[in-house]
């Protein structure tokens, strides 16, 4: 069941609900500075950078829901709060300092480049 503000059954939201087990790498591409190799990802690093993939799940499912629920009530005011980059920035601000190899010209399998 998920939560939602006014009890809506799984039904209505289900459609719009992003699996983050199911966003492709190339998602959390786009948040980093430097190539990852999905062939052969190291444990460590696919640790690290699942949390992007459940977050950014999480404000893809938020955006589809308010979107549907805007079309179909039409409010005065509507506001979707995506928590992204402040879910990010808290759970893994200080995991990222500590990684160089997350930073560089290549992210790929033991590189600490």
């Amino acid at each position: 069941m998920h939560r939602t503000s006014r009890r809506r059954s799984d039904a209505e939201i289900g459609s719009s609900v992003v699996e983050w087990e199911k966003l492709p790498w190339s998602f959390v591409q786009q948040f980093l500075d430097a190539p990852v190799d999905t062939t052969n990802m190291d444990p460590e690093l696919e640790r690290l950078l699942r949390p992007i993939k459940w977050i950014g799940a999480g404000d893809l499912t938020f955006t589809r829901v308010g979107e549907t629920l805007y079309r179909k009530e039409r409010p005065d005011f509507f506001a979707v709060y995506l928590r992204g980059m402040d879910a990010m920035g808290i759970s893994t601000g200080t995991t990222w300092c500590r990684r160089p190899y997350l930073r560089g010209p290549s992210i790929a399998a033991g590189s600490n480049s």
